[in-house]
C-alpha cells in the first residue's frame, strides 16, 4: 500500500514545468515534474499537497501528486482563464501559432491537440467568392 505525504509546493518554475515540494515530516524536498499532477491543476507557491515519492536516477522525486488546498484560494472561478482540452482534458492555457504575423490556430502544451482555429471560414469564402467574381466581370469586359 503506497503511503502519501504531505507537503506544501515550495518553488515552481511555470516555464519550465518542474518545482519542488517541501515535507515538514520528513523535512525533506522533493522534486516534481508538472506531468506528475493528477488532476490537471497548475501549481504554485504554498499550495497543499499530497504525494507519493519514487527512487529514480535523480534522487527522490515526488509522483501522483495531487493539490488538496490552493494557497490563493480566494479566488473566483471567473478569474481562472483556463480551458479544459478536449483530447487530455487538463486544464489549460492554449498556445498561439503565428504564420507571417498572424495567429492561425491554438494548440495544448500538453498534448498537441489543436484547440481552436482563427482563420473564420465564412470570411474565407467571401474573399473567394469576391475574387470569382472580380474575375468574370474582367473577363465580360475584356471580351465585349
Amino acid at each position: 500500500m503506497k503511503q502519501f505525504l504531505t507537503g506544501k509546493i515550495k518553488f515552481y518554475s511555470k516555464d519550465k514545468g518542474y518545482g519542488f515540494i517541501y515535507c515538514k515530516a520528513r523535512s525533506q524536498d522533493y522534486y516534481f515534474n508538472i506531468n506528475n499532477i493528477n488532476n490537471g491543476d497548475i501549481p504554485s507557491a504554498n499550495d497543499i499537497v499530497i504525494f507519493n515519492t519514487i527512487n529514480n536516477s535523480k534522487g527522490i522525486s515526488a509522483v501522483d501528486i495531487t493539490i488538496t488546498s490552493k494557497a490563493n484560494s480566494n479566488k473566483s472561478l471567473k478569474e481562472d482563464s483556463r480551458v479544459i482540452c478536449n483530447k487530455c482534458k487538463r486544464k489549460i492555457i492554449p498556445r498561439i501559432i503565428f504564420q507571417n504575423g498572424r495567429a492561425m490556430y491554438s494548440v495544448c502544451p500538453f498534448c498537441g491537440r489543436t484547440y481552436k482555429i482563427f482563420i473564420n471560414f465564412y470570411i474565407s469564402l467571401f474573399i473567394i467568392f469576391l475574387g470569382i467574381l472580380l474575375l468574370f466581370i474582367f473577363f465580360i469586359k475584356i471580351f465585349n
